[in-house]
């Protein structure tokens, strides 16, 4: 199979798990936007950007402890929540990850292939302070605490061979190797401490909030009037929530969100194989 094929049975597959996470949110009344380049693609191709392969949504905060409550039962056979509050997590990060572990695909790791569940990220969206001043100070912490968070992880699980290593992670590699800082960190400790920090404005009371995701740092900070009751468009053949004003949020972001980028900065997946449980056919290495 090639990765293309493989690529599109694992959007396939995320889209069924987004389709059951929007059905929770809607028998149970919660907020949920589709985020970052998931709601490009419904944007601007009413699905996947084609060369995507992962799944953003953001809550805010109110409903994202809801819906941590109430998926502590009931979910369908092999769905769960991957959360560090949740008995057994294995995702590092202090946000949910919604997985499938009937469902896997398999990307190269140097010479071996890893096969991991299929999940899409929940973000919660948190309130930031009026002052512009006071915002910058809470994202430094926030990159701050990220920061540290990598540093504990590293130096229990390595760092992932076969993945280009940013700055962070660079900084996480010479403080574990040269100064063995991070096993003085606890991964738990450091996670609650995330949390906290965000909790510290409350989302409905706020002018502006956020959605924190590293790779864009300060830039994911929005008008709270920009999301609000929301909006729907479709994606996958199916329609989900956004923000009512998707351009503004994208803009902040991306800048010219609408136009592809060239075709060498195109880069897809490098998923080399998908599996179902319960289907004799697996396919890729």
């Amino acid at each position: 199979m090639s990765e293309n094929d493989a690529l599109r049975k694992v959007q396939k597959a995320e889209t069924a798990l987004l389709e059951i996470f929007a059905g929770i949110c809607e028998e149970n009344r919660l907020r949920y936007y589709l985020a970052y380049g998931t709601l490009i693609g419904a944007v601007r191709h009413r699905g996947f950007i084609p060369w995507d392969d992962d799944i953003d949504v953001m809550m805010p905060r109110p409903d994202y402890e809801k819906f941590l409550e109430i998926t502590r039962t009931g979910l369908p056979e092999g769905v769960r929540v991957d959360h560090y509050t949740r008995e057994g997590y294995r995702f590092y990060g202090s946000n949910v990850r919604f997985v499938n572990d009937r469902m896997q695909f398999a990307v190269p790791r140097g010479r071996e292939v890893e096969w991991q569940s299929v999940w899409i990220d929940v973000i919660p969206m948190d309130g930031l302070p009026a002052d512009e001043r006071k915002r910058e100070r809470q994202l430094k912490r926030f990159l701050r605490n990220t920061l540290f968070l990598r540093v504990a992880v590293t130096a229990r699980e390595g760092a992932q061979e076969g993945l280009p290593r940013g700055r962070v992670e660079r900084i996480a590699l010479f403080l574990n190797t040269r100064l063995k800082l991070g096993k003085l960190l606890s991964i738990r400790s450091v996670q609650k401490k995330i949390d906290r920090t965000k909790r510290k404005y409350d989302y409905d009371s706020s002018e502006w909030v956020h959605g924190w995701v590293f790779a864009y740092k300060g830039k994911c900070v929005y008008r709270r009037e920009d999301f609000m009751e929301g909006s729907e468009l479709p994606f996958e053949g199916r329609l989900y929530r956004v923000p009512r004003n998707c351009d503004r949020v994208l803009r902040t972001i991306y800048g010219d969100y609408m136009t592809p980028p060239p075709e060498e900065k195109r880069v897809a997946s490098h998923c080399v194989g998908f599996r179902e449980e319960g289907n004799p056919e697996e396919t890729g290495d």
